[in-house]
């Protein structure tokens, strides 16, 4: 039913071949941004459908699409791995600064109590120098003449006059450096009022900071979700598209018997590895994707001692372009079947599955004209399956020339 690769290298969109995924999603260029505006969804994942029979078109579509979508989510998926670990240094950074801030709020009021402390001993300074002064009349009652006049002696006096300057200068030490512990205490205050409100500002900016990136971890999963909802809408339109495409194939075949198998089963002789390997992971002899109804129809020409081209080497390989390949070699096509033959459902026409066709192997010919037949991938999922008793009217059969 589908082609492959030409020569080697890359068939491009315009060869109609589902089975070019792998090859296409590899030439998908890596060009998107991590962050991609939502409104670019409704762009890229609407798919546009020209007519309702090209079924293989259409998935391809769809499939490419979401290997675009793929690739979009992985790389919102590494953005929002960027967004966690730079929100993660940012709280560390944020537990880091409010630690700062507890230890300077905890000496700032360390210090104000010391402030505090500092100015009620102060106080008690200068009430006790004022006392002191008052009893001693050095608040100036009493003159110098005076004193010495009360005085029992010259010696009493000087004791007097000594005694007075001490104090007066024990008290004035104690306020000076109370004075300068207040003027110390101050400073200490104000310098980590300073750094308190500069760990504040640092804080600030490491919240908004942190908001700015949670906003963009939110918008980037937003976008993942988006376009995971786009890949399983897809999905399910892929899988609606084979079961059409399927049902098309089977209303050419209506009228028969279908009796349906697998890869292997009884009357299948599909060779390994093609049978075993998942569906279109490999290429047989002729160049066409494995369990790919080309690639039956190929095998069951050569395994009949007849001579198979290698069309799926030279990129033209899909069922409904056999027609014109037989026609270029010289290889006889005609519209009556014969045992042995390959029926082709071409592209277009009656009954036709655009863009790519459709091969089988005509196992006989009944006495009523109608034709029995086995198949691959006529449900669209790499099996093998035999029909009987179908009408022939549909196709083009090819009678491939025994293998010198």
């Amino acid at each position: 039913m589908f082609t492959t690769i030409a020569g080697g290298g890359m068939i491009n969109l315009s060869i109609k071949n589902k089975n070019m995924l792998e090859k296409i999603r590899i030439s998908v260029p890596r060009f998107y941004s991590a962050v991609i505006s939502l409104s670019f969804l409704g762009t890229i994942l609407t798919p546009t459908l020209v007519f309702a029979d090209q079924y293989t078109q259409q998935i391809q579509n769809l499939q490419t699409q979401n290997a675009i979508v793929q690739q979009n989510i992985s790389n919102l998926q590494a953005q929002a791995s960027t967004y966690q670990q730079s929100l993660s240094d940012l709280q560390n950074q944020i537990i880091a600064i409010q630690n700062q801030i507890v230890q300077t709020q905890t000496q700032i009021t360390n210090i104000q109590a010391k402030i505090a402390k500092n100015q009620l001993q102060l106080a008690k300074e200068k009430a006790t120098l004022a006392s002191i002064l008052q009893s001693m009349y050095v608040d100036g009652h009493m003159s110098t003449l005076e004193s010495l006049a009360t005085s029992q002696n010259m010696s009493d006096f000087v004791t007097k006059i000594e005694y007075q300057n001490l104090v007066q200068q024990t008290i004035q030490g104690d306020l000076k450096q109370i004075n300068d512990t207040q003027a110390l205490l101050t400073l200490q205050n104000k310098t980590l009022s300073i750094t308190l409100l500069d760990q504040q500002q640092q804080n600030a900016a490491l919240s908004t900071a942190q908001n700015k990136e949670n906003s963009l971890l939110n918008l980037d999963q937003q976008q993942q979700a988006a376009y995971s909802q786009q890949l399983q809408a897809n999905n399910a339109k892929v899988a609606q598209l084979q079961i059409e495409e399927a049902a098309t194939i089977a209303r050419n075949e209506a009228g028969g018997t279908i009796v349906y198998g697998n890869c292997g089963s009884s009357n299948d002789s599909y060779p390994n590895p093609w049978c075993s390997a998942p569906q279109d992971t490999m290429f047989d002899t002729w160049g066409m994707y494995n369990r790919e109804c080309v690639s039956y129809a190929a095998w069951m020409v050569a395994s009949t001692g007849k001579y198979m081209p290698s069309w799926g080497l030279q990129g033209v390989g899909n069922a409904g372009e056999w027609i014109a390949d037989a026609h270029s070699m010289g290889i006889p096509v005609g519209r009556t079947p014969h045992a042995g033959d390959i029926a082709i459902l071409p592209a277009t026409g009656p009954g036709g599955i655009s863009p790519v066709g459709h091969a089988m192997y005509v196992m006989s010919v009944n006495a009523n004209g109608t034709i029995n037949v086995s198949e691959y991938n006529a449900r669209v999922v790499g099996g093998f399956d035999e029909a009987f008793n179908i009408n022939p009217s549909y196709y083009y059969y090819i009678t491939f020339p025994p293998a010198s």
